[in-house]
């Protein structure tokens, strides 16, 4: 039986492209899909290398500790975490997007939990 180790790489994920910058962007030889990102649930299918879908939504890596729990190492350097589907842990909210509000004020968008209606919050800019 193959082993998903033995996939080719356009199956298996960019560590780099998940996790922080994959400087080799489009001739990376390994998965960069944009629709899994921020996603921390492997493809049941791709374990047992049955997965041959490169637009598949679920992670193509083995994940050994949840991503969520381990501390954001960007969240405490000058400019902040910038990556939008940052998957680590964030203890601060972080600014996403600025959308105008009916009042005439920016709103930031920021992540909602999960579960949340829509997926964002909108909180009151402080000018």
């Amino acid at each position: 039986m193959t082993t998903a180790v033995e996939l080719p790489k356009n199956l298996q994920d960019c560590y780099f492209y998940y996790y922080s910058t994959c400087k080799k962007g489009a001739t990376c030889s390994y998965r960069h899909e944009p629709a899994a990102l921020g996603h921390e649930e492997t493809c049941k299918l791709w374990l047992e290398s049955k997965c041959f879908n490169r637009q598949c939504t679920m992670r193509h890596m083995k994940i050994q500790k949840p991503r969520s729990q381990t501390k954001c190492y960007w969240e405490d350097q000058p400019q902040g975490c910038m990556k939008p589907h940052c998957v680590f842990q964030h203890r601060l909210p972080r600014r996403t997007n600025v959308a105008s509000g009916s009042s005439g004020q920016g709103l930031l968008q920021l992540p909602a939990t999960i579960g949340a209606p829509g997926g964002l919050i909108l909180v009151p800019r402080i000018l």
